[in-house]
């Protein structure tokens, strides 16, 4: 497809800071990471605190799933046509009212409310922000985009403890909704860059988005964006719950489990991910597919808590350069409407995040969440078979139109 609105606008608007524009990315991923996988690690407490079954547990978590799915899906595409500016400060404000929602309002509501919120703000952040980070450093996106998510592993592997460290966990809730209104200040005067292209022809904008929306790679790659955040959510939401229930484990364990598993993500990406431009994409993703579902066979196959806790650890490690790859990859071949292709793939895997949860909770409910947790391995292998087929499809292959 032709790159001409990046390259039009690339001219137009190159004149921002991007230390600053570096500094408001990677603080703006890692307090989204701090506010969604605060929760999950918080699910054992809520669940005993709100007498919650497993479902509605997992429901508290499918709200920052269904807030982040609206807001990325929207997000990328209106990026495409309005400054990015705009709906980045939007992201921080959400972030600020939705910590404090979550964190200061003790019913259920509030949690589903306050964690709709918090998903919302990560539309608009990690999405946006990462498209900004990838055009900073366009010749290098694949290294740019694990970069920040190195600040997502920061973010997700310190908040199990971090949310555990105060004399209540509201104080860090508290935290992330005075860090997020100060950076929000930072973003005010800066510029950013941006894509959007208001010299195109309506009809012609129309069918080159059409042409996107019938590109074969690009809907292989939206399935594959679902199985991989299928795996994801489904270890990130239960693990913790696997260790404190099924194995009985200590608070601390139950805690590292889940800490362990993200900071095995960021060793991933600020190691093998940030070298990803050195291979061929398509055939890294599906590699790292399989490997993952190996060690997530092992973890669940035995039933024993140390062996299970070191395979979860090796599976985000070989799953930390996925998500990020799958991104820079469709912002490299999909360049007429990066904001849209980004929002719709990782939309897809928001999906996924609102639909596993509460499915492995009710699989778990049924027989045990060991049990239920086995669906991952499936959808870990299904990732890899399918790259295969996209190592294979034309980036602009099914895309003509009459």
């Amino acid at each position: 497809m032709s790159n001409g609105i990046f390259k039009l606008n690339n001219r137009v608007n190159n004149n921002f800071n991007k230390y600053w524009l570096s500094f408001i990315t990677f603080v703006g991923i890692f307090l989204f990471a701090l506010g969604i996988v605060g929760s999950e690690r918080l699910i054992p407490i809520l669940e005993r605190t709100f007498h919650l079954k497993h479902w509605k547990a997992g429901v508290i978590i499918s709200a920052n799933l269904i807030g982040f799915l609206i807001a990325i899906l929207t997000g990328g595409i209106l990026s495409d046509f309005i400054p990015r500016k705009y709906l980045i400060i939007t992201g921080f404000a959400l972030l600020s009212a939705g910590a404090i929602i979550f964190g200061f309002l003790q019913t259920y509501l509030a949690l589903l409310i306050g964690n709709f919120l918090i998903g919302l703000s990560g539309g608009f952040l990690e999405g946006l922000l990462s498209l900004v980070i990838m055009d900073i450093f366009a010749n290098k996106r694949g290294m740019a985009l694990n970069l920040s998510q190195v600040f997502f592993g920061l973010g997700a592997g310190s908040a199990p403890f971090l949310v555990m460290a105060f004399t209540h966990w509201r104080i860090f809730y508290l935290i992330i909704t005075i860090s997020s209104f100060v950076t929000l200040l930072i973003s005010l005067p800066q510029k950013f860059p941006e894509v959007f292209d208001n010299s195109a022809e309506i009809p012609e904008k129309k069918i080159k988005l059409l042409r996107l929306f019938i590109n074969k790679r690009f809907l292989l790659t939206i399935l594959a964006m679902f199985f991989y955040s299928c795996t994801e959510m489904g270890i990130a939401s239960w693990i913790s719950d696997l260790f404190a229930k099924y194995y009985h484990s200590s608070r601390l364990m139950a805690t590292l489990s889940l800490s362990s598993y993200w900071g095995a993500q960021l060793i991933g990406r600020s190691t093998i991910g940030l070298k990803v431009d050195k291979f061929k994409s398509e055939r890294f993703i599906s590699i790292l597919f399989f490997i993952s579902s190996f060690f997530l066979f092992f973890a669940l196959i035995f039933d024993r808590m140390i062996v299970s806790y070191i395979f979860f650890s090796l599976s985000g490690l070989s799953m930390a350069p996925i998500w990020p790859t799958i991104l820079s990859n469709a912002r490299n071949n999909f360049n007429d409407f990066p904001g849209t292709a980004f929002g719709v793939i990782a939309a897809s895997g928001a999906g996924a995040g609102i639909i596993v949860p509460p499915f492995i909770g009710r699989l778990a409910d049924i027989y045990t969440i060991r049990i239920a947790l086995s669906i991952i391995i499936l959808t870990s292998i299904l990732g890899g078979i399918l790259y295969k087929f996209i190592e294979k499809v034309s980036p602009t292959e099914g895309q003509r139109l009459k």
